[in-house]
């Protein structure tokens, strides 16, 4: 098999703008849900913890970004969030930048 060598990407720490282009769940060690942003031409992760409720991080996030949830009902996070336009803060942690999962919230400005 081969495979192309790529140039390395580098993203500064600050504010920067995305799309949320996909959503994976983990088990393993937790339950997780990682939220997948696209900045760049690269694509991030950031996790929240599979609970939802008004004051988890997940139920944060989805108020962050004007998702209209309800006790006892469902919420098909898939369906409604991907493709949101966001922001949000990354800080390098050795080579790699971390998103700050409280920094996430939508952006109403078209992302470039």
């Amino acid at each position: 098999m081969e495979i192309e060598v790529k140039p390395n990407v580098s993203i500064d720490d600050g504010k920067h703008t995305g799309i949320i282009t996909g959503v994976e769940y983990r088990t393993t060690p937790y339950a997780y849900t990682d939220v997948v942003i696209e900045t760049q031409g690269i694509k991030l992760k950031v996790g929240y913890p599979t609970m939802l409720m008004e004051e988890s991080k997940l139920g944060q996030l989805l108020k962050r970004l004007n998702v209209v949830f309800v006790v006892g009902q469902k919420v098909n996070i898939d369906k409604e969030i991907i493709g949101k336009n966001v922001e949000f803060i990354t800080m390098k942690k050795g080579k790699y930048a971390n998103i700050i999962p409280d920094s996430v919230k939508e952006n109403i400005e078209k992302v470039k």
